[in-house]
């Protein structure tokens, strides 16, 4: 005689039996083995295709139980995550364990299957949507992976704190005791299987229609605007900002190969891009402004803007290359990855909610939540004012490529500490932080100095980060000719935070004087 074990389904269905197969295990025993199959993904799926019943129990389970553990067999839980990583995305109730992990074994699947040669791709609608799909599920790798939870900045150097330190001693100093590149921590004890799958699916192929987008020779807003576009250019921006690592040897540069030399620094260095209905930054308004606004005409919501995405993945790697083509290379010591987006290196812990990430109560709502103070390292870039000028005109097509190459850049050490706060109208758990202090200028490593005292090439700055409205981190701040705000604005600077907010990579985007442009990249290094 055969036993038959009875399994509770959902309300609304009768109690059945079955007497062979899984379904014959005890219901928790049943899901366990499951689980196990979460590195065989696509053995789950054809578990589920024996007969109705196991499809059942795999695909229409009376609870989240199961999906939640095959989920979190492979992925960070996203429970700790959200709260850092994006204000909007807090609560986590809706969140669908199975869908979210079928999406990103589906696009792991894609990477490697649609990837091969641009040339003589078509372009389709149905491309389009495939590739939407596959790049919405790989930033979600970068978008709840887990924070870094050594916090850097929760230091006590001298036995005094974080701030009393580097406040206390003379910015000469401060320059000499810190490092030039991004921190590497060892992670060992803090690893994110976001970020090496991240890594793992972007490193390896590429699909051949996102290859082709990205190399366009043309030039087209239009397509820019696009949810599409948006995402592809984030991928690439956060892609040419991250190191190389043992695991992961592979060149990003390689995503921006195709497109021609002229073509990236026009799109780079385009002036009309810099305007008052853009913030003078790399922003398009989310609703309320037309391609005919009046580009003198600052914003009167200067929080309902996103980012730019296809702008800063011109940048990136102009940035990138200029980097590499100099003596000090591509930073040797900055060897972390796709960790380097992860959220939370840089921010003092703040007490939430285990259960949906949510700030206690009793939590004060001033507080450093961007891991603004602190010493920074910021280089910026330029181009000859004669080949810039030829850029933003009429003849730019005949520029020759040897010409590009005629640029300049520096990197300077910065100091910030903050001066106030004020109210987010949109998220106010995330106060504007409004922040002042010193940095060098551009002769600043022309003279050699020892003297703690020596200010000469420093000046003041003085600026604010910001949540936008689609929740990206807005970093802006001006430069005076002087070490006092009387001196008079010189420069101003417009960008962007890179992956999570407190990332080790920092913030990138544009800086500009009169009639004239560059780029720069800011990164913490204490």
């Amino acid at each position: 005689m055969s036993l038959t074990i009875p399994v509770q389904e959902t309300e609304d269905r009768h109690v059945s039996y079955c007497k062979n197969g899984i379904y014959d295990l005890p219901g928790e025993v049943a899901e366990r083995i499951i689980v196990e199959l979460h590195e065989h993904p696509h053995t789950i799926s054809a578990l589920a295709q024996t007969c109705r019943k196991h499809r059942f129990l795999i695909y229409q389970p009376g609870d989240t139980f199961l999906w939640r553990e095959i989920y979190l067999s492979k992925y960070d839980d996203p429970r700790r995550a959200v709260y850092s990583q994006h204000p909007r995305s807090r609560s986590i109730s809706h969140f669908d364990w199975g869908h979210e992990f079928r999406e990103r074994i589906w696009a792991a699947t894609y990477f490697c299957r649609a990837s091969g040669d641009p040339c003589g791709v078509d372009l389709s609608p149905e491309s389009d949507i495939q590739d939407l799909r596959a790049l919405t599920a790989v930033l979600s790798l970068i978008d709840t992976a887990l924070p870094i939870s050594t916090c850097i900045a929760d230091l006590r150097p001298e036995g005094k704190t974080y701030h009393e330190y580097w406040s206390s001693i003379p910015f000469q100093r401060a320059n000499r005791l810190t490092p030039w590149e991004p921190a590497s921590p060892d992670l060992t004890n803090n690893r994110s299987t976001n970020t090496m799958a991240f890594l793992d699916i972007v490193s390896r192929n590429f699909p051949a229609t996102l290859l082709k987008r990205l190399d366009s020779p043309e030039i087209t807003p239009e397509q820019d605007a696009t949810p599409l576009s948006r995402a592809l250019h984030r991928l690439a921006a956060y892609y040419h900002l991250i190191s190389r690592t043992d695991a992961s040897p592979a060149e990003p540069t390689v995503l921006a190969q195709g497109m021609p030399l002229l073509i990236l620094h026009k799109r780079t260095y385009d002036l009309t891009l810099i305007k008052h209905s853009r913030m003078h930054g790399p922003f398009i308004p989310l609703s309320g402004a037309t391609a005919d606004d009046d580009p003198y005409v600052y914003p009167d919501d200067e929080y309902n803007f996103t980012v730019d995405w296809s702008h800063l993945s011109t940048i990136a790697p102009l940035m990138r290359r200029i980097l590499e083509s100099g003596a000090d290379t591509w930073m040797p010591e900055y060897a972390l990855g796709a960790d380097a987006l992860r959220p939370g290196a840089w921010i003092p812990p703040v007490e939430t909610s285990a259960s949906e990430g949510e700030l206690n109560n009793s939590t004060s709502m001033e507080h450093d939540w961007a891991g603004v103070e602190g010493m920074w390292r910021r280089i910026e870039t330029w181009l000859s004012h004669s080949v810039f000028e030829e850029l933003n005109g009429p003849l730019w097509q005949k520029i020759p490529e040897s010409q590009l190459s005629i640029r300049a850049r520096h990197i300077v050490p910065c100091r910030l500490h903050i001066s106030s706060y004020s109210q987010n109208p949109y998220f106010p758990s995330f106060p504007n932080i409004h922040f002042e202090g010193q940095t060098g200028m551009e002769q600043w490593y022309d003279i050699d100095s020892t003297d703690d005292n020596d200010e000469t090439n420093v000046c003041y700055l003085d600026g604010k980060v910001s949540m936008l409205a689609d929740g990206n981190v807005r970093w802006s701040f001006s430069m005076y000719l002087g070490r006092s705000k009387d001196t008079g604005r010189q420069w101003s600077f417009e960008g962007v935070q890179v992956g999570g907010i407190g990332s080790l990579v920092g913030a990138i985007g544009v800086w500009r004087g009169t009639n004239t442009m560059g780029f720069w990249w800011h990164w913490k290094v204490a």
